[in-house]
């Protein structure tokens, strides 16, 4: 969740659920998802920039869930789990892939969540204190986990706030406007390119940006200018700094295609994210059951109506092509450099340590310094590779 300030803050609700961890009985009663004839369309409200929708859990309510396609798992807020006298089944782990460790959740037994005309049954849910997450907003009552939803087509008509969910299936994939998703997540995968750079995003409602990439892409995707820290993230398990850039270049999404968008940076992040920042103009429809998600763009959007336009990024002066698992810690780690740019040329390769930049330790160096070396020219690197230690300068000239 981003709090529009001069410092954002971020939280970032993408959960997944360690099932086989929990501890206690289990539901008995199997789940399922049923609709009602006709299915009408579900107001949208907002929580900051995330959507939310009113339910009804065990016939009681409504209650204010957000619905987030980053989330693995239902959550609810842990003082209306006692309100409602909900039974507790056991223990489950929960976390997301920023955080260090899974933090245990207690395991819940829900009847039913009604949502308009369609009901959830006996879907496993665990419960949170959500205002430790939301703060220092008002936390929601609980999050819904677009995966709940199984067997069904969910369409978020982000321009017009409605929801809709009915028995259907999207045509198959086309590459543009329908694109089928992986099975690396939980949450659906779809192939992006960034600058001419081919990667795989998560369809996270739950973060603010246009897209969130991992902090080594810093050193090979072309900005701008710098990346300077802008707010914090914060997640069930994490707290971070977020860094952001504009790019110097173009984001494809399908058919999608935006110019120089601003982009934001974790250290923490290990996959790609597609935010609220684009996602709230659009028209998005998920199929889970064969795996494609679809994307409509609204009136306010111009459509280019052409296949996407890819951006093809050669010898950049603003890339040495080192790219590194991270920007924190006493060394970076190399975990590949992109043929026939400097770094290759240099002799860096992946695995290799850099210990001191210009001359300074990198221990020493902050982020903002790093980032600063890592994008200057000569760049002098002392670099660790098994029990050697190597000396090498980069430069663009």
């Amino acid at each position: 969740m981003k709090f529009w300030a001069r410092r954002a803050a971020l939280i970032v609700t993408f959960l997944t659920v360690a099932l086989a961890a929990s501890t206690g009985r289990s539901a008995e009663a199997p789940s399922a998802v049923k609709a009602n004839s006709p299915v009408r369309a579900v107001a949208i409200d907002y929580l900051a920039h995330l959507p939310m929708v009113k339910v009804l859990i065990n016939g009681k309510g409504p209650y204010n869930l957000v619905v987030d396609t980053g989330a693995g798992v239902t959550v609810l807020d842990k003082d209306l789990v006692a309100a409602l006298d909900l039974p507790v089944m056991g223990t489950s782990l929960v976390g997301s892939p920023m955080g260090a460790e899974r933090i245990p959740a207690d395991s819940l037994a829900i009847r039913t969540i009604e949502i308009g005309d369609v009901v959830i049954e006996n879907k496993p849910a665990v419960a949170l204190q959500l205002q430790d997450v939301f703060s220092p907003l008002q936390a929601p009552d609980g999050i819904l986990a677009a995966a709940s939803l199984d067997g069904f087509l969910v369409t978020i008509d982000f321009p017009n706030s409605v929801m809709m969910i009915r028995r259907a299936e999207l045509p198959p994939a086309d590459g543009q406007r329908v694109l089928d998703y992986g099975t690396s997540f939980v949450v659906p995968d779809i192939p992006i390119s960034i600058a001419g750079e081919a990667l795989r995003a998560a369809l996270d409602t739950g973060a603010p940006s246009t897209v969130v990439v991992p902090s080594n892409l810093i050193a090979t995707l072309p900005l701008v200018s710098e990346p300077v820290v802008t707010g914090t993230g914060r997640t069930v398990d994490a707290e971070f700094e977020i860094l952001s850039a504009q790019l110097k270049g173009t984001l494809n999404i399908g058919h999608i295609a935006i110019d120089n968008p601003r982009i934001a940076f974790s250290d923490r992040s290990t996959v790609c994210h597609i935010g609220m920042g684009i996602l709230r103009e659009l028209t998005v429809t998920i199929d889970r059951t064969n795996r494609r998600v679809a994307f409509e763009q609204s009136p306010q959007m111009p459509d280019s109506g052409s296949p996407t336009r890819r951006v093809v990024r050669g010898g950049s002066k603003k890339s040495y092509g080192i790219m590194l698992g991270g920007l924190s810690g006493d060394v970076l780690e190399v975990i590949g450099v992109e043929q026939g740019l400097v770094a290759a040329t240099a002799g860096l390769v992946k695995g290799d340590r850099i210990i001191a930049m210009n001359g300074r330790p990198v221990k020493t160096l902050g982020t903002d310094e790093r980032i600063r070396c890592l994008r200057g020219s000569p760049l002098v690197l002392q670099v660790e590779r098994g029990t050697s230690t190597l000396e090498m300068t980069l430069s663009f000239e």
